[in-house]
């Protein structure tokens, strides 16, 4: 059975907003980190789209894909909206990972029967035809406990898919607490990190300001800075795991740039590291 979805465009109205007082230069990361959020859409054809409750790209007018759910014939509603509540909880506090427009699950078989599986999952995003899996799953999350609940009330056949809709970030709030995703707290990382070495230097060289720019290592392991008029810089991780700023063609004198709260795991973080490598950059070139 499927079902529409309503979608807010609050969010992606504010992000029309901020691409509109964007430099040229930072319209691209900008869009881009809206997509991975959830606030705007990306077409097949590549077209941007800024509201969520658009149908239809656009630009090529071809209908937006997994906008509705698929559900068995018979679904309690409140337990399918519990459990997208928990899918959206999960995505926002997880900013590292893409936020799909939704996700599936399958069947499988316990000593109890059948019942949803939360040990791997489909993410679907809207620019592409085909799901993504998701290996990782929703082990021991609220999704799990939000799959146990359906499964007990809706005995799923053998075969079947439940795919749900993952709302937009900032439109599911908790009872009582409108604010609660306006301002996320960050996610403990385990085993990863949130940002690159390159992103590092992407964000050093947007705080150094005009007429700088970075460029990506080898898969993300290194960045590289560069500036008008001046040498450029180097950023890497070194054995002892210090951040080491130094000049690309000279690796002499090194600078360690300061970790004090160890690798960023969010936007803010991010910047702060930034704001630090700006400085030694500065300090090293004058």
């Amino acid at each position: 059975m499927l079902t529409a979805v309503p979608s807010t465009t609050a969010a992606a109205s504010t992000v029309a907003r901020l691409l509109q007082t964007s430099y040229v230069s930072d319209t691209g990361r900008v869009a881009d980190a809206a997509i991975r959020a959830g606030l705007m859409w990306r077409c097949a054809c590549t077209a941007i789209n800024a509201d969520l409750a658009s149908d239809a790209c656009a630009k090529c007018g071809k209908k937006r894909p997994w906008a509705s759910d698929l559900t068995p014939t018979y679904c309690d509603r409140k337990l399918l909206e519990d459990l997208r509540h928990a899918l959206a909880d999960y995505f926002d506090d997880r900013p590292y990972l893409r936020r799909p427009a939704a996700v599936s699950f399958r069947t499988t078989h316990y000593d109890d029967g059948r019942a949803w599986y939360a040990g791997q999952a489909r993410l679907h995003y809207t620019d592409k035809r085909r799901g993504e899996l998701y290996e990782t799953g929703f082990d021991r999350t609220f999704v799990a406990d939000a799959l146990v609940e359906l499964s007990e009330d809706t005995g799923p056949q053998d075969g079947a898919v439940l795919r749900v809709v993952v709302p937009a970030w900032g439109s599911t709030p908790e009872p009582g607490d409108p604010a609660r995703h306006l301002y996320p707290t960050p996610h403990p990382l385990v085993g990863e990190y949130a940002y690159s070495v390159c992103d590092y230097a992407r964000e050093a060289a947007q705080v150094l300001g005009d007429g700088w720019g970075s460029e990506s290592g080898y898969i993300g392991a290194y960045g590289l800075i560069w500036g008008p008029g001046v040498p450029t810089l180097r950023l890497w991780v070194d054995h002892d795991d210090d951040l080491i700023l130094h000049l690309m063609d000279d690796d002499r004198e090194q600078h360690i740039v300061s970790l004090p709260d160890g690798a960023p795991s969010d936007a803010y973080q991010l910047r702060a590291v930034a704001e630090e490598i700006a400085r030694l950059a500065r300090t090293y070139l004058t």
